[in-house]
């Protein structure tokens, strides 16, 4: 979703950007009859595509948001040896011990999301789509 779809982070994708997406991929998609299932014809919402995947991101965005105040103390937390960068068993094991209730299969598919470029690991920038304020994600 992130990578090819929300690489500004914002949780939806307008019409356009979709289908030059969708043409860039190879994919053929009813992308009208797509968008327009919510009958909001203008955007697409990882809501609208993968229901269970985007309450999974909103369980792990209200908890960083609760439990450190939001993305940029929660990075801050996990990375407890200070380097910059989370690898997926830094992110998992850190989850775990500050009280994030998941499965590991859960706590992978947020990494994943986390981890845009594919890489292995997440820096501070990759975990700001988690803040829900536009002006504090632009600052960072």
């Amino acid at each position: 979703w992130r990578r090819e779809l929300d690489p500004d982070g914002s949780s939806d994708v307008g019409f356009q950007e979709f289908c030059r997406a969708m043409t860039r991929l190879g994919v053929e998609v009813d992308a009208g009859r797509l968008f327009g299932v919510d009958g909001d014809t203008s955007t697409l919402s990882l809501e609208e595509v993968a229901p269970p995947e985007a309450r999974l991101v909103e369980r792990f965005r209200a908890w960083a948001k609760t439990k450190f105040g939001g993305p940029v103390a929660m990075f801050s937390a996990l990375d407890t040896g200070d380097k910059g960068v989370l690898t997926r068993d830094n992110f998992v094991t850190g989850c775990r011990a500050k009280g994030f209730e998941a499965g590991s299969q859960e706590l992978g598919e947020i990494f994943n999301l986390l981890d845009v470029e594919e890489i292995g690991t997440v820096t501070e920038q990759d975990i700001m789509f988690l803040e829900t304020d536009k002006q504090a994600r632009e600052m960072e």
